[in-house]
């Protein structure tokens, strides 16, 4: 079965379930069906293997990891990928050791292409209700499924695969957005067909590192500008070949959630930005609102989506206090610090 017609694990207490897939459905599917299960620990498969980090950490709060969710160390892992990789990992280790834990298939492994955020994934394996197996499956033969490294997993009864969507536009014609025979579509910035088609854009056709509704925001943003002609899209020559060297740049990074390009979610948002005219330049925030916390919590706090509403059009009076206050709000988010 797939993890979109999953429920309720209860219905699997009494069963051998092999979960496939290595990003937050997995994790939700697996944890449930161990909760519930009375038998063998739930299996769980994944060929790329991936970077678990808690979301409480010392001393007790929530915190702002991974590394990159921060401005202008993102910009350092970008220039520097091999080194903040390491050090990264150095720091996920510390809390949850990512080889032990059968994240990675070696220590010396950089970290997975996918972040999953948990606590209770875990303590579930250390209770031994939840075992990981890196690599993918060879082929499942009966009830058995044999890895690709020559393990069986026995008397298998359900296989949940979480392992993301096919996205289908049946409302369109195929030729409107290009879509090949593969289901395969070529958009400009993930949005615009290439034809120069500036009367249709779509949203959500990727898969992201972070959060993805401030990203559909975004993206929404941009579409009504240039429907109501406040925006202009490049010509469709220009367009087919950004989108062809984004292609290429997006196939030597975090590769494809089925059939959906994995997006720098961050780098992404400032293009975005920038097309809306929401970019929270530092030098006309620190002239408008005189604030050298709120310039240092863009360059050093964490990437929060209200400070693309602290420029421009439709910006918000209330992003200012989100931004220099996020700290109260996410660590004491039910009572008030004095």
């Amino acid at each position: 079965m797939h993890s979109a017609e999953f429920r309720d694990g209860s219905k699997f207490a009494d069963q051998n379930v092999l979960v496939v897939g290595s990003g937050s459905s997995a994790n939700d599917c697996a944890c449930c069906v161990a909760g519930a299960s009375m038998k063998e620990p739930v299996y769980l498969s994944t060929r790329r293997g991936f970077s678990l980090s808690t979301r409480f950490w010392a001393p007790g709060r929530v915190s702002f990891v991974p590394l990159y969710r921060y401005r202008v160390l993102h910009w350092i892992k970008s220039w520097f990928p091999l080194l903040t990789g390491r050090y990264l990992r150095g720091i996920l280790n510390r809390n949850v050791d990512q080889f032990g834990y059968g994240f990675i298939a070696n220590p010396s492994d950089e970290l997975g292409p996918s972040m999953m955020v948990s606590d209770e994934f875990p303590l579930m394996i250390a209770y031994g209700k939840v075992k990981v197996i890196p690599g993918g499956i060879d082929y499942i033969c009966d009830k058995n499924v044999i890895m690709n490294d020559g393990e069986i997993i026995r008397n298998v009864d359900t296989v949940i695969f979480a392992t993301g969507f096919r996205p289908c536009y049946s409302i369109l014609e195929r030729s409107i957005l290009g879509i090949k025979d593969q289901g395969d579509i070529k958009l400009y910035k993930q949005m615009w067909p290439i034809d120069g088609t500036d009367s249709v854009a779509v949203v959500g056709y990727f898969g992201a590192d972070g959060g993805i509704p401030p990203i559909q925001e975004l993206q929404c943003r941009w579409a009504l500008n240039v429907f109501t002609g406040v925006s202009k899209l490049p010509s469709p020559q220009y367009m087919e070949k950004v989108a062809l060297n984004d292609i290429k740049t997006l196939s030597k990074g975090a590769g494809r959630d089925s059939r959906i390009w994995r997006l720098d979610s961050y780098l992404y948002q400032d293009f975005l930005a920038q097309q809306v005219g929401c970019y929270p330049s530092c030098f006309w925030v620190l002239l408008k609102f005189r604030s050298f916390r709120l310039v240092w919590n863009l360059l050093f706090g964490p990437y929060l989506s209200f400070q693309y509403r602290l420029l421009g059009a439709h910006s918000w009076k209330g992003a200012f206090n989100m931004m220099t206050h996020h700290s109260q709000s996410v660590c004491f988010p039910f009572y008030k610090v004095s």
